[in-house]
């Protein structure tokens, strides 16, 4: 009904389909969420089968709101071609793929084949006549996907790659792809958990978060937004996501773009998202040079422990930059040594740029600097030189200096 000139471009698809006003429409949830930014209006009359990748709660919200009918189909090409399916009538529905179709089995399994109890997580396989025979011409594929079934004789079971639990109902929630658990920093983290809270977030549209290896190969968090006039600042969404995730889960870099690279198949291409060079992306975004005292210090410290020559914004992500907790230790140090500040490594988590670490460290310099009163300066036996030095520092900002006490 369409050529692939009117498929790509997201204002002729919506007249075509004023146009030929279907009744039934099939597609990917990154196709509806591109006719959603061009401002289509949805179809009461229409009935949506969205397939092919994970939907999210934001886009279900609309496509239920705004359209006749929302199915979440799932089924690889290798099951020939939906394999469950679940009337969606809630956004909190959205992970759900529902029931197997008749003559199709579901299997949710451990590393070793045996099934995982109702509500535990666990990898995909599937099983019926729907099941292909194989990957033409390559045998050792086949034999590596297609195996045969401890469950049923003489048939063969399908490892999906992707990951799933059973509910209460007999359904399955589908949690994304096996790839897409991680591990950062020893925990090992689902990265459909954090776009899930990115696309609750006002003003966010759509959201994909990888994790990408820095120069030590020590993997970091990358969260994708699509751009638009509506997106809140960087600050404002990694407040919202402290509230509701631990540190370890909060992307160190959050990149906008105007859309997002599509599989042949209209997926987001994940892989060509990793391609990205994102250091650069960051670096070129606003560079701030450090102004005061203590943003030049820092810039100086993480020159050291970065190994790198170029300038550092104050807006640069350690991360991002290559950084990882071993380097993030030399920074502490650094800071302890160079500043009198005791700072944790959960400090660089949360305060990744220099621009929030220095304004962190000046409200620690005040809270103890408040403190600090002239009674416990006098007993300086109480008093550590790190403690005076901060103390002696706002007396100075006062213009009143009332005591003095060595280095020792």
């Amino acid at each position: 009904m369409a050529n692939q000139e009117v498929l790509s471009d997201p204002y002729l698809v919506i007249e075509k389909l004023k146009e030929v006003q279907p009744t039934v429409i099939q597609a990917t949830p990154s196709f509806y969420q591109m006719l959603f930014h061009a401002d289509w209006q949805g179809d009461k009359q229409l009935k949506v089968l969205c397939g092919g990748d994970l939907l999210s709660e934001t886009l279900a919200e609309k496509l239920v709101d705004n359209c006749l009918e929302l199915w979440n189909m799932y089924g690889p090409t290798e099951t020939t071609i939906w394999s469950s399916q679940k009337k969606i009538e809630q956004p909190n529905q959205a992970s759900n793929i529902g029931k197997p179709i008749n003559n199709t089995q579901f299997y949710i399994l451990d590393e070793f084949l045996n099934p995982k109890p109702i509500g535990t997580t666990g990898s995909i396989y599937i099983a019926g006549d729907g099941l292909a025979k194989g990957y033409y011409k390559n045998e050792e594929l086949s034999k590596q996907k297609f195996i045969a079934n401890p469950f049923s004789d003489a048939s063969l079971l399908y490892e999906t790659g992707d990951v799933g639990k059973w509910n209460n109902e007999g359904e399955i929630e589908f949690l994304g792809r096996n790839d897409n658990q991680v591990k950062i920093r020893g925990y090992r983290i689902e990265l459909g958990d954090i776009e899930t809270q990115l696309n609750q977030i006002e003003g966010i549209q759509n959201a994909v978060v990888l994790a990408k290896k820095g120069n030590q190969q020590e993997a970091f968090l990358v969260a994708f937004i699509l751009k638009n006039d509506k997106n809140p600042e960087e600050q404002r969404i990694n407040t919202i996501l402290k509230a509701n995730l631990p540190y370890y889960m909060i992307p160190h870099s959050i990149i906008n773009l105007e859309k997002f690279p599509l599989t042949p198949n209209q997926k987001v291409d994940r892989k060509a998202l990793l391609q990205l060079d994102i250091q650069q992306n960051i670096s070129e975004a606003d560079f701030t040079a450090p102004i005061s005292d203590l943003e030049k210090k820092l810039a100086d410290y993480w020159e050291q422990v970065l190994h790198t020559k170029e300038p550092i914004s104050v807006h640069d992500n350690f991360f991002a930059l290559g950084g990882h907790s071993l380097n993030a230790v030399k920074l502490i140090g650094l800071v302890s040594k160079g500043l009198s500040f005791t700072i944790s490594l959960k400090t660089i988590f949360d305060y990744p740029t220099i621009e929030t670490l220095a304004n962190h460290l000046q409200d620690l310099k005040q809270d103890q600097a408040i403190a600090l009163t002239t009674a416990e300066v006098k007993n300086f036996y109480s008093v550590t030189p790190s403690q005076y030095n901060i103390w002696l520092a706002s007396q100075q900002e006062k213009g009143s200096i009332a005591y003095n006490m060595s280095a020792s």
